[in-house]
């Protein structure tokens, strides 16, 4: 009778068994049809989301896109007086929709890369914007770069207009090199975008 008993429990686990593999293998490319169709599904919405965020936004200088100081730098390399010298640029939404959170900055966010030729970044150089209401945001100064600034929204087909400042401050060392030319960039970008607006200018000495 013992006998009888183990010989009925073995079958029964060896059929729940075969059963277990049997249902797992007609229901695995169900499992795997819908992980894929999950993961193409979080993929679109990411797209769609980097499509209506990214701003269409175009950056110019309004007139040069030089800062002169080649009267600010003396030959031996001191500044005798603090000079500031003053560009406008212009920022435009290209887009059909706002472009939401828009920064301005010396640093690129998506390329880890700072605005000014490294010879420019001591405690004698200094940056920063005036646009409408706000005055005198600070980009860099004392050797360091700052946040950068959230200019807010720009309305679709609008425009913004903003005096961005490279100033030498005075210095009795011998800071900087007399007739030298430095490229240099600002970024600009928006909440969410994958990429980021550069525009480019130069400094003279």
């Amino acid at each position: 009778m013992e006998k009888a008993t183990t010989t009925m429990l073995v079958v029964l686990v060896i059929g729940g068994l075969v059963g277990a593999a049997g249902g797992y293998y007609y229901t695995q490319p169900a499992v795997k049809d819908a992980f894929a169709q999950g993961v193409a599904y979080q993929q679109s919405i990411s797209t769609q989301t980097l499509t209506e965020t990214a701003p269409d936004l175009t950056v110019t200088w309004d007139a040069s896109d030089v800062f002169d100081h080649t009267a600010t730098v003396l030959a031996d390399g001191t500044v005798a007086a603090a000079v500031a010298v003053t560009h406008k640029l212009t920022i435009v939404n290209n887009g059909d929709t706002d472009a939401n959170a828009v920064w301005i900055s010396l640093y690129n966010p998506v390329k880890d890369k700072y605005g000014f030729d490294s010879d420019l970044e001591t405690d004698y150089t200094k940056a920063y914007i005036d646009a409408g209401a706000i005055s005198k945001i600070t980009l860099y100064k004392e050797g360091a770069y700052l946040d950068g600034y959230e200019l807010g929204t720009i309305p679709a087909g609008s425009e913004v207009s903003i005096a961005f400042t490279f100033e030498m401050l005075k210095t009795t060392h011998d800071t900087f090199v007399n007739g030298e030319t430095y490229d240099c960039s600002l970024f600009i970008y928006g909440a969410g975008a994958p990429s980021v607006e550069t525009l480019d200018f130069t400094v003279t000495t």
